[in-house]
């Protein structure tokens, strides 16, 4: 049965880590612009640690989820 091979899995996990990536790095982006268009804030530049702390701590959480509750949900 290939969908419980590991390559189902890799590719699962793959996807899964790229399409989430993106996305929350795209809400940092609107968080900058947010920031500084409309609040005229120009200090992003020391935001970087927290965004990174941000996208890989929910990035992180996120899979561990999934890895929890793969058998669970299907």
């Amino acid at each position: 049965d290939p969908s419980k091979g590991f390559l189902c899995y890799a590719q699962g996990y793959s996807t899964h880590f790229f399409c989430l990536a993106s996305f929350l790095w795209t809400t940092t982006i609107a968080f900058t612009l947010h920031r500084t268009v409309v609040r005229h804030k120009t200090d992003v530049e020391d935001l970087g640690p927290i965004f990174h702390l941000y996208v890989w701590g929910e990035h992180s959480l996120a899979i561990i989820c999934r890895s929890l509750f793969v058998g669970v949900m299907g």
